[in-house]
């Protein structure tokens, strides 16, 4: 037991060195090497080994690769970045492939190094674990944003490059990279309502206070589909939702399913724990919080399940550098551990055997 014990701490504290970890004198000459080299070299072999895979897909087949094949085929560059069918910044990367002269598979690669570079330069810049952030990104987010959702995955991936402008109040910087999101998805405009969650401190009974009233809020607001109503002027493709929810289209969805619960009871765990964590990990508070948001944008807009998804997913980006938080969020590390790992599983079940993803 004290061997697996042992593993346990180990592997919570040591195999993920946190980027602010200070050294002891006998590990100090080797672990400032480490910290100095890990991110060059290990995030650089992490590239090598996943862009080919978004790339190329696995050799798999998603459900949004022909959109994005036939869309690339169609698109003349004499039409220039805002005539084609994308936001200008992703039009950019069709013009860039044209331009050169590149096929559909030269294409796919441009876009997936856009893609995966900006998930681990963001998961560098806000995480204290890095390598446990980067198998929070495997278990979900590179399936979905680099397999299928990849314009509203460079988004987002830029959003979680901007987390430090938007724990640190620097608006201008925050806003520009909300701005270079938007140019990749426009959904990234959603991002502007996470910055009053800057570096104002909160208590844990502040969070659960906001966190229902927030919801209630949205619901009371959304009376007779008005809110709907507004947000479909700016994203026309919640109308879209709308009618084929109308249709009896997502009718089957539900939104309380098992990564819901599961995702409620991480929430509670981390709330518990916020006062330790927020004295060890340095972008805590702003990555709990946008992640509440996340929760409380998911239940509040559950009358359009799909849009729920969507827009929470969105905001939910942050559990890649939060979620590892579970690995010191409780006295006992085998615990810690243990629920990480879970989580991780469970992503993985949900993500690559149950969703529909790959066709």
């Amino acid at each position: 037991m004290d061997r697996v014990v042992g593993f346990a701490r180990e592997f919570g504290m040591y195999s993920m060195i946190s980027q602010d970890l200070t050294p002891n004198k006998r590990q100090g000459a080797f672990l400032e090497y480490l910290q100095r080299m890990r991110i060059p070299v290990v995030g650089i072999v992490i590239l090598v080994v996943l862009l080919p895979l978004a790339a190329t897909r696995g050799g798999l087949v998603t459900a949004d690769t022909d959109i994005y094949i036939r869309i690339f085929e169609e698109y003349d560059p004499a039409d220039g970045l805002f005539g084609g069918h994308f936001a200008p910044a992703f039009t950019a990367l069709s013009w860039i492939a044209k331009y050169f002269n590149l096929e559909v598979g030269g294409y796919f690669w441009i876009v997936a190094g856009v893609g995966v570079t900006l998930k681990l330069i963001g998961i560098h810049r806000c995480s204290r674990f890095f390598l446990a952030s980067v198998l929070v990104y495997l278990s979900k987010y590179f399936l979905l944003h680099e397999f299928a959702q990849v314009r509203a995955g460079i988004a987002s991936a830029i959003f979680l490059c901007g987390v430090p402008y938007l724990s640190a109040r620097k608006p201008w910087r925050y806003l520009l990279s909300i701005l270079g999101a938007a140019a990749f998805h426009p959904s990234a405009f959603l991002y502007l309502a996470a910055y009053p969650l800057g570096s104002q401190r909160w208590n844990n009974r502040q969070l659960v206070v906001c966190a229902a009233l927030g919801a209630s809020l949205v619901y009371l607001l959304n009376f007779n589909g008005a809110l709907f109503a507004m947000v479909a002027q700016v994203f026309p493709k919640v109308e879209v939702y709308i009618d084929l929810l109308a249709e009896g289209q997502y009718a089957e969805i539900n939104l309380f399913n098992v990564e819901a619960i599961i995702k409620i009871a991480i929430w509670f765990a981390l709330c518990n724990s916020s006062s330790g964590l927020r004295a060890r990990f340095k972008y805590f508070d702003v990555l709990f919080r946008v992640w509440t948001l996340s929760l409380i944008v998911y239940f509040a807009f559950s009358g359009v399940p799909v849009f729920a998804f969507r827009a929470s997913e969105l905001f939910d980006i942050v559990s890649i550098p939060l979620l590892p938080a579970l690995l010191v969020a409780f006295k006992n590390r085998l615990i810690g551990v243990a629920a990480f790992l879970l989580v991780l599983g469970l992503f993985v079940v949900n993500f690559y055997f149950i969703q529909p993803i790959i066709l």
